[in-house]
């Protein structure tokens, strides 16, 4: 589906939504499957080595988040889309998506499959009408639930699609991420709940956080048919997963576990290197030595930990010296 045919994605962008695409794999503490989990995650098939969550109206709702999209230049200029986009869908995003997952895998082909579940108050036959206006949908039923497919204009053919899983959450992705969601929500398939490192990967994380994410780099880098540069292969992390936080601040943390301790100690000193590196570019970019002086590196055994805590006044800065519009935070 082409991204002006999915005003959802379109409009999150708008927002600052932007999907964390990380790599992933097994090493943080095992933990029970968290009971915080998000219902989306229901949904999700057992195979998928990646997921994110991101609590959407904590984050509209935030204090940085509104001075940064107050202070922008562009402001003005979201703000008329968004509202356009609001009477013609009846879907304003900000006040009616609560949440989105998104998760992702690495399969045979070349192309990674994506999948992205919103959570809300969705008026499904506006919605649907809106679709149906803009292009010419095929609607296909799966495990009865329509799925509502945009042609490629270039051949015809239908990659992308988009299903309402209820009146309260609606999915979108490749039709191989839909279907294979589709058989999990009716319990023919097994959610990634109960894929073990998965599981354990979302136990060692607060998903109470604004943002979070978790997921397997081996099995992803297993079945994938992906070139990878020698230096990702040299890189021997094992795990990574993080949370992020926005209040006055934008704060987080990220875990990643390596295959041993020299691992972990060299990569440790390839992020303070490359700390130390910006520092001392601090005049020429004074902003950028004050944002960097924020993160700490920390080491324990196979596990590598960064940490920061941005002043929300420097990401304004940070946003008004390179022209950064709203929908870039």
């Amino acid at each position: 589906m082409k991204h002006r045919n999915c005003a959802f994605i379109s409009v999150l962008m708008m927002m600052g939504v932007a999907a964390i695409v990380l790599s992933l794999s097994t090493g943080l503490p095992v933990k029970a499957s968290p009971a915080n989990a998000p219902e989306a995650l229901q949904s999700v098939p057992s195979d998928y080595q990646f997921i994110a969550g991101m609590n959407v109206r904590r984050f509209t709702s935030s204090t940085l988040y509104l001075k940064l999209r107050q202070g922008q230049p562009q402001a003005a200029q979201i703000e008329n889309e968004i509202s356009k986009f609001t009477e013609q869908t009846g879907l304003d995003p900000a006040r009616d998506i609560s949440y989105l997952v998104i998760a992702g895998r690495a399969g045979a082909s070349t192309k990674p499959e994506g999948l992205l579940i919103l959570s809300g108050d969705f008026d499904k036959d506006r919605l649907t009408s809106f679709l149906r206006s803009k292009e010419a949908v095929i609607a296909m039923d799966y495990k009865g639930t329509s799925v509502m497919m945009v042609p490629d204009k270039n051949d015809n053919s239908v990659k992308t699609g988009m299903a309402f899983f209820s009146q309260h959450e609606v999915a979108m992705g490749d039709l191989a991420s839909l279907k294979a969601a589709l058989d999990t929500k009716v319990g023919e398939k097994r959610n990634i709940l109960s894929n073990t490192v998965v599981s354990s990967l979302l136990g060692s994380i607060n998903l109470d956080g604004m943002f979070w994410f978790a997921g397997d780099t081996a099995a992803a880098m297993q079945k994938s048919s992906l070139q990878v540069p020698p230096a990702l292969n040299a890189s021997s992390i094992q795990s990574i997963a993080g949370t992020f936080d926005i209040g006055e601040d934008f704060a987080g943390k990220i875990t990643a576990t390596t295959v041993d301790s020299n691992a972990a100690a060299k990569l440790a000193d390839v992020f303070r290197g490359f700390i130390a590196l910006g520092q001392m570019s601090g005049d020429q970019n004074p902003e950028l030595k004050q944002l960097l002086n924020t993160v700490t590196v920390s080491q324990n055994a196979a596990q590598l930990s960064l940490s920061f805590n941005i002043p929300g006044d420097l990401i304004g800065k940070l946003g008004r010296s390179k022209g950064m519009s709203p929908g870039a935070m």
